[in-house]
C-alpha cells in the first residue's frame, strides 16, 4: 500500500524523501525550507513539498511521509488544549 502511495510521487518529491532520511534532517527541512500557513489545513505531502508551505498537520503528514518511507514507525497525534489552539505531532 505505502509502495502504491510514494509511486505516484514526482522524481523531484521522492528525491526530496529520500534525502529526509532522519527524524532531525526533516525538522531542519520543515523549519527552514517549510513556509507556517495556518489558513489551509487540507494539503496533501505533495501539496506541501511544491508549495513549501503547510499548517501543523501539513507538516506532521509530510514527517510521517518521510520517516514511513525510511522504514520508521510513525503516527500522528492530535493536542487538544483547553484555552489554545490545537496542535499535531509526528511520533515515531
Amino acid at each position: 500500500m505505502l509502495k502504491d502511495y510514494f509511486a505516484v510521487l514526482s522524481e523531484k518529491e521522492l528525491a526530496v524523501i529520500k534525502i529526509l532520511n532522519t527524524p532531525e534532517k526533516i525538522q531542519k527541512y520543515i523549519d527552514n525550507e517549510i513556509d507556517y500557513d495556518p489558513y489551509r489545513e487540507d494539503r496533501s505531502v505533495q501539496e506541501v513539498l511544491r508549495d513549501k508551505k503547510a499548517e501543523c498537520y501539513n507538516g506532521a503528514l509530510l514527517a510521517v511521509a518521510c520517516l514511513l518511507y525510511h522504514g520508521f514507525k510513525s503516527s500522528i497525534i492530535e493536542l487538544l488544549p483547553r484555552n489554545d489552539e490545537e496542535h499535531i505531532l509526528c511520533l515515531y
